[in-house]
């Protein structure tokens, strides 16, 4: 095992100094389960999320009114030839 050090509130890391042996082993578990989680998600995990981050903002874009025509227009603007 090794330790690492992590930026926290000062409420925080009271509450933390002030738990119990075992109650800061059960957190420091739960805390590696979850970057665990974090660096182990795997490729497809990843883009899944973009993807459903694109299909949000391309929801709240169509409630605002942008069309694929409108989309087009814009980026025809922009176009440097």
């Amino acid at each position: 095992m090794a330790t690492i050090a992590l930026e926290v509130s000062e409420e925080l890391a009271a509450r933390y100094r002030q738990a119990s042996d075992s109650e800061q082993k059960r957190l420091a578990l739960i805390l590696a389960t979850h970057l665990r989680s974090a660096f182990e998600a795997t490729r497809e995990e990843t883009l899944d999320r973009l993807r459903k981050s694109m299909d949000r903002v391309a929801t709240q874009a169509a409630a605002n009114g942008l069309t694929e025509e409108i989309l087009n227009d814009i980026l025809d603007e922009r176009r440097p030839f």
